[in-house]
C-alpha cells in the first residue's frame, strides 16, 4: 500500500515536471538571497535564516525543503554569503550548498546594481529500498552519478523602495533525477530563469507598509509559473499577507518581529483541486536573525525585518535629540527669569506689563502676514564669515523681510562654510510659514528659518536656525561686530561689473559629478582691455521623471561679485529648486570667476579663410603622446595646417585617453568658423579646436579645447619635452612598424555590425598579411547610418594608410581617420585606434580553399590512425584547420582568451588539424550551433565536418 501511495503521489506530478528544479518558497520575501544571489548583503547587518517546508501534507513522500542561509556586507562595497539545504522528495534526496560573492555597483546617488554569483556542488541520492526494486540494475546505476556542481548568477536594480532582478538558478549544466521516470534530465543555464520585483509603501505616517511582490518562473523545459505577493507591515510588528501562485492556489501568510531583530513568518498553502481529496495543504516556517550591529560600511540597505522608514536606532536617536531640545530651551527660559527676578526693582518695572504680569516669551510662533523671507547681496559682495563655539568655518547669508507690521527686518543665518567640489548643499525653505519666532533668554527676538540639507550620501535633512532679528542693517552690523564678527574685510573692489547670462537652455554645458549629470550658467563679462571673465553655476540638471529642476531666482538680476575667502574672486547667483509639487527652495551659489585673455581682433579672424583646416598628423611615428592633468590622464592628438601666410603650423590637442570599452568619442568639428585665436599670457599663440564629445546614451556637447601653436613639429616636441609630457612609453619602442600592409576588405554590404548600449553600429575591417602567413585584424567601429537625418560616417580618404603603434596598454593598435557627414554637408574629422588581433589565414576561408602554406612543424605529423587527438565519429563545428599542430593549437589559445571553449582534434584522411568548438551526433543540431556561432564577426565562417 505505501508503494502504491507513492507511485500515485508521482503521478501526480505533470504541472511540477521536470522544470521543478528550483524549490518553491512561499516566504521568498523574507529573505529574497533565496533566489537571486544578488541579495547578498542587503540587511545591512550579519544575518542568518532557517527555514522548512512541509509540503502536500497527508501525502507520503510528499516534498520537503530545508535550509539554513547566512550573508553580510562587506567593505568596499562586497558581499558575502551561503547556504546549506535538503530537499527530500519521496525516495529522492538532495544535499547542496553553496558560497556566494555580491558586488554593490552604485550608478548614482538614487540608483543603483547588485551582482551575485554563486559556486557550490551537490549530491543526489535514492533511496532503493523505497522503490522496493533495489536490484534494477537501472536504478543501482543512478548512484554513480549522483554528484553535480551548482551555480546561480544574478543582478538587481534598486531605486529608493523599488528594486527589480533576474536571477540564472542553474547557471551550471548538470544531470538531474526526474520525479516522474528515475532517470536522470540535463538541466541547461536557461532552463530557468526567474524575475522579482517589489515596492514597499509607508502608509498613515509608516504606521502601516504595503510590500507587493511579482515573481515569474520561466521553464524552458516545464512550464513556466507567475506569482503575485502583496504583504502588510502592521506598526513593524507584525504582518499580515497572501500570495496566488499560478496553477497552484492562494497562500496565506503572517508573521511577527520581535526588537528589530528576530522574525518568524508561517505560511500556509491551500492544496489544489488535483490535491485536495489526498493533502491538507502545505506549512512552511521561515526564521530570519540580525546578528550585531548593522555595518558602518553598508550601502543602500533594504531589510524585511527592519521595516521601518527609519530604523529604531535612529527613531530613537531623533527623540534624544528633540528631548534635548526642550531641556535647553526649557533651561534658557528659567535662566531668563532668575536674571529677571534678580534685577532692580526699578529695572524689574519697566519689565513688566500693565498687569504687572512678567513677560513671557514668545514660544516658537508662526508669525502671521509676514513675508518671506528673501536673500539680500550680504556686506556689498564681502562674505560674512566667522568661527563657531565648535570651531568650525561658518558663512552668514543675509535675509530681509517685511514683517507683520510693515516694517523692514533682517537677519544673519549662518550656515556650514560650503567649500568648491563638495557635494553638500543647502537650500533655502522658501516658505513664510516654515519662520518660527521666540525670545531668546536675553530678550532678544529671533526667527528660526528652515534650511533644507542634501548630504554626500543624497540624503535629505531640514534644519530649524535660529538667528537674532535686527530692525536695521545699521543695526545688523552693530550685532554682528558686537558678536566678534569682521563686516570690513574683503570688501568687493568691482562693484561696477556687466556679468550677463551668456548660456540658454540648449547650450548649457554639462559635467558628471560622482554620478550626478550637472549643467551650468554661463555668466561673462567683458573687460575694458577687450579680456573675457567667465564663471559656471553648477546645478543638477532637470529630472525627466518628475520635473524637479533648477532655474536662476531672477535672470534680469545683476550677479553679486565677492572675493572669497581664499581670496578668489567670485559671482553669486540666487538659484531656486522647483520641486513637482510647485513649492521652491532657494540657493546661493558661489563660483570662482576665471579671466580669459582677449580674442584675437576682427581683422585677423578675417584672414582665416585663407588658412586651411587643422587635419590629423601621426603623432610622434606611431607612439602616443600622454600627460596627466590632474589626476586624469589625457592623449595628444597631433594637428597641423596651412596658416593665413602659407606657412605650416603645428599644435597637440589634449582630449581624455579612450578606452576601447568606452562609448565616448571624441570628434574634431572640421570647420575653420570654429576656430579661435589668442594670445596667451606669456606671448605664446593659442588656437583653439572645438570637438564634439557623444557616444551611446551619452548628451552631444561641444567643448573648446585651446592648444599652443608651433611654427615646426620640432618646436612643438621641444616645448612639450620642456613641460614633462611624456612622449611615447618609457621602456617601449616606438614602432614604425615596416609590415604595415593594413587594407579596408570590408565593403558597405559586408560590413560587421554590433550593438552598443541600444546604438547600432558598423565597423571598417582591416587586414594585414605577415611573412609568415599570419594574418593581423583590426575593426574600426562608428554608428550605423542615421535613415532619418542622413547623417553617416564614412572614411575619411580612400586609399589612405593606417596608422599603426604601441597603445598605452602595450598591445598594438591600428588607427584610421573616418569623418562624419551631417545632413547639411558638414564634417567632422574623427581618429579611432583599436587593438590588432593576431590570427593565422587559414581559420577564415572554407574548408575548400585550405590551402594557406603553413610553417613546417617541428616534429613529423603522425599520419593515420597514430595520433591521440584523432578525431571520434561525429559532427563537428569547426573555426580553423592547419597543417600545423602549433598553429591550431596557438588558434585555439586565441579564442579560449577570447571566452569561447575550443579543442584541438586530428583527422588523418586529411591529414590536418581542427579547431573545434562544438560537437554533437545529430547533424542538425551541430548546424544549429553553426548558425548560431557565425552570427559573431570572429567566427562568421564556422563550418561542419563530419567524421565517419
Amino acid at each position: 500500500m505505501r508503494k502504491r501511495i507513492l507511485w500515485l503521489f508521482l503521478s501526480f506530478l505533470p504541472f511540477l515536471s521536470e522544470a521543478q528544479q528550483v524549490p518553491v518558497y512561499s516566504q521568498f520575501f523574507m529573505n529574497p538571497y533565496l533566489y537571486n544571489p544578488a541579495f547578498a548583503g542587503i540587511e545591512g547587518h550579519t544575518v542568518v535564516f532557517f527555514m522548512h517546508r512541509q509540503q502536500w501534507v497527508g501525502i507520503e513522500g510528499a516534498p520537503q525543503y530545508s535550509h539554513v542561509v547566512f550573508h553580510t556586507p562587506l567593505k568596499n562595497r562586497l558581499a558575502i554569503g551561503g547556504e546549506i539545504s535538503t530537499d527530500r522528495q519521496g525516495p529522492l534526496t538532495d544535499n547542496s550548498f553553496r558560497v556566494t560573492g555580491g558586488y554593490l555597483l552604485p550608478l548614482d546617488r538614487k540608483h543603483y546594481l547588485r551582482f551575485g554569483l554563486s559556486l557550490g556542488a551537490g549530491n543526489n541520492a535514492v533511496d532503493l529500498d523505497a522503490i522496493g526494486n533495489s536490484a534494477d540494475p537501472a536504478l543501482v546505476n543512478l548512484l554513480d552519478n549522483n554528484f553535480y556542481m551548482r551555480s546561480d548568477f544574478g543582478v538587481t536594480y534598486h531605486f529608493g523602495k523599488f528594486n527589480a532582478g533576474f536571477s540564472l538558478p542553474s547557471l551550471i549544466s548538470h544531470d538531474v533525477l526526474s520525479q516522474k521516470t528515475l532517470s536522470p534530465v540535463r538541466v541547461t543555464p536557461v532552463d530557468n530563469i526567474l524575475f522579482k520585483a517589489n515596492y514597499r509603501q509607508s502608509l498613515f505616517d509608516d504606521a502601516l507598509a504595503w510590500e507587493p511582490h511579482i515573481l515569474y518562473k520561466y521553464s524552458g523545459v516545464g512550464n513556466s509559473q507567475y506569482e503575485v505577493t502583496n504583504i502588510f507591515h502592521i506598526k513593524h510588528l507584525v504582518w499580515v499577507g497572501a500570495s496566488y501562485r499560478q496553477d497552484a492556489g492562494f497562500v496565506g501568510l503572517a508573521g511577527i518581529k520581535i526588537a528589530e531583530r528576530l522574525a518568524v513568518g508561517y505560511a500556509y498553502d491551500l492544496p489544489s483541486s488535483d490535491l485536495a481529496t489526498f493533502s491538507t495543504g502545505s506549512h512552511e516556517i521561515h526564521l530570519g536573525l540580525h546578528l550585531g550591529t548593522r555595518k558602518e560600511h553598508a550601502e543602500h540597505v533594504s531589510s524585511f525585518i527592519k521595516s521601518h522608514s527609519k530604523s529604531k536606532a535612529e527613531r530613537d536617536e531623533e527623540a534624544a535629540r528633540q528631548l534635548a531640545l526642550e531641556e535647553a530651551r526649557k533651561k534658557r527660559e528659567e535662566e531668563r527669569l532668575q536674571a529677571l527676578n534678580n534685577t532692580k526693582p526699578e529695572e524689574k518695572k519697566s519689565a513688566l506689563l500693565a498687569d504687572d504680569t512678567p513677560e513671557k516669551p514668545v514660544e516658537e510662533t508662526k508669525p502671521a502676514g509676514a513675508s518671506a523671507w528673501q536673500y539680500v547681496s550680504e556686506n556689498n559682495g564681502a562674505p560674512i564669515s566667522r568661527t563657531n563655539a565648535a570651531g568650525q568655518a561658518e558663512e552668514g547669508v543675509t535675509l530681509t523681510r517685511t514683517n507683520a507690521q510693515g516694517n523692514k527686518e533682517f537677519i544673519v543665518s549662518f550656515i556650514p562654510e560650503a567649500k568648491f567640489g563638495s557635494e553638500e548643499v543647502w537650500s533655502l525653505v522658501n516658505n513664510a510659514g516654515a519662520a518660527q519666532e521666540r525670545v531668546n533668554a536675553n530678550g532678544q527676538k529671533e526667527v528660526g528659518v528652515l534650511w533644507r540639507v542634501k548630504h554626500e550620501d543624497g540624503s535629505i535633512e531640514d534644519k530649524v536656525i535660529w538667528s537674532p532679528v535686527y530692525t536695521s542693517e545699521a543695526e545688523m552690523k552693530t550685532g554682528m561686530a558686537a558678536s566678534g564678527v569682521d563686516m570690513t574685510a574683503s570688501q568687493n573692489p568691482d562693484a561696477a561689473h556687466n556679468f550677463a547670462l551668456s548660456s540658454s537652455r540648449s547650450t548649457m554645458p554639462e559635467r558628471t559629478v560622482n554620478g550626478e549629470r550637472q549643467v551650468g550658467f554661463v555668466f561673462k563679462n567683458t573687460l575694458a582691455d577687450g579680456s573675457v571673465e567667465e564663471t559656471i553655476v553648477w546645478v543638477p540638471a532637470p529630472d525627466p521623471n518628475t520635473g524637479e529642476r533648477w532655474e536662476l531666482a531672477d535672470p534680469n538680476e545683476k550677479p553679486a561679485i565677492r572675493i572669497g575667502p581664499n581670496g578668489e574672486k567670485e559671482l553669486g547667483v540666487i538659484l531656486k529648486q522647483i520641486h513637482p509639487d510647485g513649492t521652491e527652495d532657494l540657493m546661493v551659489e558661489y563660483e570662482p570667476v576665471v579671466k580669459k585673455e582677449a580674442l584675437k581682433p576682427a581683422s585677423n579672424v578675417a584672414a582665416a579663410p585663407k588658412a586651411t583646416n587643422w587635419a590629423y598628423v601621426s603623432e610622434n611615428e606611431g607612439a602616443p603622446i600622454e600627460r596627466e592633468l590632474n589626476g586624469t590622464k589625457q592623449e595628444g592628438v597631433t594637428l597641423s595646417r596651412k596658416n593665413a601666410q602659407g606657412n605650416t603650423e603645428y599644435t597637440v590637442s589634449f582630449i581624455p585617453v579612450a578606452d576601447f570599452n568606452s562609448e565616448e568619442r571624441w570628434s574634431l568639428v572640421n570647420s575653420i568658423d570654429n576656430v579661435e585665436e589668442r594670445t596667451a599670457p606669456n606671448g605664446q599663440k593659442e588656437v583653439g579646436l572645438q570637438w564634439r564629445v557623444s557616444g551611446p546614451g551619452l548628451p552631444s556637447k561641444v567643448s573648446t579645447v585651446w592648444s599652443p601653436a608651433y611654427s615646426s613639429e620640432a618646436l612643438l616636441k621641444e616645448d612639450l619635452r620642456k613641460q614633462g609630457v611624456k612622449i611615447g612609453v618609457q621602456g617601449r619602442k616606438e614602432e614604425t612598424d615596416p609590415n604595415n600592409n593594413f587594407k579596408l576588405v570590408s565593403n558597405t554590404g559586408a560590413r560587421p555590425t554590433r550593438t552598443i548600449k541600444g546604438e547600432d553600429q558598423v565597423g571598417f575591417l582591416f587586414r594585414n598579411s605577415l611573412p609568415n602567413g599570419d594574418v593581423e585584424e583590426s575593426t574600426i567601429w562608428v554608428p550605423a547610418p542615421d535613415k532619418a537625418n542622413g547623417e553617416q560616417w564614412q572614411i575619411a580618404e580612400d586609399g589612405e594608410k593606417p596608422l599603426v603603434r604601441v597603445g598605452s596598454s602595450g598591445q598594438k593598435e591600428m588607427g584610421f581617420t573616418v569623418k562624419k557627414i551631417h545632413a547639411d554637408g558638414s564634417q567632422e574629422l574623427l581618429v579611432q585606434y583599436e587593438p590588432v588581433t593576431r590570427v593565422n589565414a587559414a581559420p577564415r576561408i572554407v574548408e575548400s580553399t585550405e590551402t594557406v602554406p603553413a610553417p613546417t612543424p617541428t616534429s613529423p605529423t603522425p599520419r593515420s590512425g597514430r595520433n591521440l587527438l584523432e578525431m571520434a565519429p561525429g559532427n563537428y563545428v569547426i573555426v580553423g584547420a592547419f597543417a600545423s599542430f602549433d598553429n591550431a593549437q596557438n588558434y585555439s589559445d586565441t579564442l579560449l582568451d577570447e571566452g569561447y571553449f575550443t579543442q584541438v582534434g586530428y583527422h588523418s584522411p586529411k591529414n590536418l588539424y581542427y579547431v573545434q568548438i562544438y560537437s554533437s551526433q545529430s547533424l542538425p543540431q551541430a548546424e544549429k550551433e553553426r548558425d548560431r556561432l557565425r552570427k559573431s564577426p570572429t567566427l562568421s565562417k564556422t563550418w561542419v565536418f563530419t567524421v565517419k
